[in-house]
């Protein structure tokens, strides 16, 4: 009986973990992976970062996701605040619209960041961060390849100091 129990526990360790290496990763800005949890329960959260937009200007950039994670992944804007009380204040439209290598439409979203929902968090001590998540969260094939549009439809003049960080990040639960 205990010569069964080695491969079951083989597999559900590589289940757990799973097998993706940051090196996979093809595309524009970096992928980190921060592993999140104890020992008992872990996961690994993976996350791209793609740089800053400039809200001040209208300007459209594109960018290459090649060999995502597998994981379902999310897009988000991160912006670092003074404190708690900060409140985002632009009233910049823009568009996100992730494609993939068929031409497929994964994502389209619009967003006007004054009336947008941010989310706030962070300690005191490491900073805060505002998060603004858009759309819908997707689940990539590693072996696809992605387009990213990113347009400044309506700049913001009053922006110049604010440019978020475009962030891909995938979920743990």
């Amino acid at each position: 009986m205990s010569y069964l129990l080695y491969p079951l526990l083989v597999i559900s360790i590589v289940g757990i973990t799973g097998c993706y290496r940051v090196k996979t990763y093809r595309g524009d800005g970096r992928i980190v992976a921060i592993r999140v949890g104890n020992w008992f329960i872990n996961c690994t959260r993976y996350t791209v970062l793609l740089g800053p937009i400039n809200l001040a200007k209208k300007n459209a950039r594109v960018f290459r996701l090649q060999g995502l994670p597998s994981d379902e992944m999310n897009l988000s804007l991160e912006v670092g605040l003074a404190d708690r009380n900060t409140r985002i204040e632009s009233e910049a439209l823009v568009k996100f619209e992730l494609v993939d290598e068929a031409g497929k439409i994964i994502l389209q979203v619009e967003s006007r960041f004054d009336q947008a929902a941010w989310s706030i968090g962070g300690l005191k001590k490491y900073g805060y961060n505002a998060s603004l998540y858009l759309g819908k969260a997707f689940k990539p094939d590693k072996h696809s390849k992605y387009t990213l549009a990113v347009e400044v439809v309506e700049p913001d003049k009053k922006a110049i100091a604010f440019s978020p960080e475009l962030a891909v990040w995938s979920y743990c639960p």
